[in-house]
């Protein structure tokens, strides 16, 4: 019988893992070293094969296509932030396995937090209409709205950053900014504070519900995703340098 073609140039055994580049980049490298799947140093490549596991194909993306690219089927398997999955809009179309207790400096969820420039702005009321810079637009605009009862047109001032955010309002170009905070460190270097917390993260295992249908590839998946969540009740090896 004739192995039916998979889609997006993906060969027909093997299994398409995503890597987000980025801040969780160095964690999702540890925890799967710690099931046995080794990330290679990859240069510059973007797609390549695992380590210990020729039955891997790594497929690097940063973590705000990874979400899509998992729901598409590019991708069979993804570890990213809850906040990058709602942004995007794919809750209800990817598999989810559940959450990784981790972020970029510590075991702590991810906080997407309301700044503004120190002593300007007291209630987050007072952001009404105003012009807040983010990279998660669509989430802070479900936030405010679900959250701090903004309407609609309170939102309208939603602009999108693609980094450097902290420095938007210096700039001139916004009032306040959504940004991802876990120490203060950097808002406070930036001359900005703390309005609000708007949202809490963790990574997320993510599959494409289609590919969970292809017999051994499938399987392989849930067992990835399985070991990976069975680490949550065991402490993590300290990373070392390679």
């Amino acid at each position: 019988m004739k192995t039916p073609k998979r889609p997006f140039n993906k060969a027909p055994d093997k299994v398409y893992l995503g890597l987000t580049k980025g801040n969780l980049e160095r964690g999702i490298r540890q925890r799967l070293s710690e099931i046995g799947i080794i990330v290679p140093e990859a240069g510059r490549r973007c797609t390549f094969p695992a380590e210990s596991d020729p039955g891997i194909i790594f497929r690097a993306r940063s973590s705000r296509e990874i979400p899509e690219a998992v729901a598409r089927g590019v991708i069979d398997l993804g570890i990213v932030g809850m906040d990058r999955i709602t942004d995007a809009g794919q809750e209800d179309k990817v598999v989810n396995y559940g959450s990784l207790n981790f972020s970029n400096k510590s075991d702590k969820p991810s906080r997407l937090v309301l700044a503004g420039r120190t002593g300007r702005f007291a209630d987050v009321g007072e952001l009404r209409g105003r012009r807040i810079a983010t990279e998660y637009v669509n989430l802070t605009r479900q936030q405010l709205m679900e959250i701090f009862g903004f309407a609609e047109p309170d939102t309208t001032g939603l602009v999108y950053s693609d980094g450097s955010t902290e420095g938007k309002i210096e700039s001139g170009e916004a009032d306040a900014i959504t940004d991802i905070s876990e120490t203060g460190r950097s808002l406070e270097e930036n001359g900005l504070t703390e309005i609000a917390e708007i949202f809490q993260s963790y990574p997320q295992i993510i599959a494409n519900p289609a590919v969970l249908q292809i017999p051994d590839i499938g399987d392989r998946i849930e067992e990835i995703a399985l070991r990976l969540r069975q680490l949550q009740a065991m402490p993590m090896k300290k990373a070392t340098n390679q």
